[in-house]
């Protein structure tokens, strides 16, 4: 089966039961949207922790995946704590804490293991950042948020909306490629139908919800813009990572995609930018 057909069906059966996930499972704060994210983001935590050890960082598997789960369970944990302010604030402080936790013993580190201490804190570190804390960010949009399932379906369609877009016009109209070195098959109407995608697709969700999301063109499109920038942009870094391993993908469990962190790797720089918007302007709010 080749990897189009592959992607056609994890889009044709995949997409669906995320949304009906979304829809219909919204209990307990989204709990089983929310804890399988936790446990992708466990495999993706693994995976990077792979891709850091072919270049010579000493991170330990088991580790980065339970550092990659631990810190979007804590976030989601504090959506628990019903006000607007307070549960971001706890899951930064117990994001410090672990930290300090995982740090501690590279205090107390032997003779012979101190040559490799800053490769491995390094990587650690990296780990709690990537997949981890940027992770709490799509747990915020699909479990903090007041109308929660308004927006983890807008910021769906904008983020895998982008991701499908570009790849059907990149297919279909992609003639200039090589723009981008880390990822030589992009195309620039790939890039283009990408970001046209995500515009229209904000001004869609406007009009499916338009008590949360009101028909302001100038934000919309600025929502629809950021979004799609950023997803293309955290698509990019991962293609980055993945080259400098030398791995054409982080894993092979999906089928099309290739591994946790080749799923989710978009997703992880769109959601904060999301989430701010959401902040900033009182968006689903």
């Amino acid at each position: 089966m080749n990897n189009t057909i592959q992607r056609l069906l994890l889009f044709f059966i995949a997409i669906p039961l995320i949304v009906a996930a979304i829809i219909f499972l919204p209990h307990f704060h989204h709990a089983a949207v929310s804890l399988s994210l936790v446990l992708v983001t466990a495999g993706a935590g693994w995976e990077l922790a792979s891709l850091l050890r072919a270049k010579g960082f000493p991170v330990r598997r088991l580790t980065s995946a339970a550092v990659g789960a631990v810190i979007p369970l804590l976030f989601w944990i504090s959506t628990w704590l019903h006000h607007p302010i307070v549960p971001g604030r706890v899951a930064l402080m117990g994001t410090a804490i672990i930290l300090i936790l995982l740090l501690t013993p590279f205090a107390f580190v032997k003779t012979d293991a101190i040559n490799r201490l800053v490769p491995e804190v390094l990587g650690l570190v990296f780990a709690l950042l990537y997949p981890g804390i940027l992770a709490g960010y799509l747990i915020n949009i699909i479990s903090a948020l007041p109308y929660s399932s308004e927006a983890t379906l807008t910021f769906a369609a904008l983020s895998l909306g982008n991701d499908s877009l570009a790849w059907l016009f990149g297919m279909t109209m992609g003639r200039r490629r090589n723009l981008i070195a880390v990822s030589p098959n992009k195309s620039e109407a790939g890039f283009v139908g990408g970001l046209l995608g995500s515009v229209a697709l904000a001004f869609a969700a406007s009009l499916l919800f338009p008590t949360m999301l009101p028909m302001k063109p100038l934000l919309l499109a600025a929502l629809g813009l950021a979004t799609g920038i950023a997803t293309i942009v955290g698509d990019l870094f991962e293609s980055a990572l993945k080259r400098s391993a030398g791995v054409k993908d982080s894993g092979h469990v999906i089928p099309g995609r290739g591994g946790f962190l080749d799923s989710i790797d978009s997703l992880l720089f769109a959601a904060p930018v999301f989430y701010g918007f959401c902040m900033v302007f009182g968006l689903f709010s």
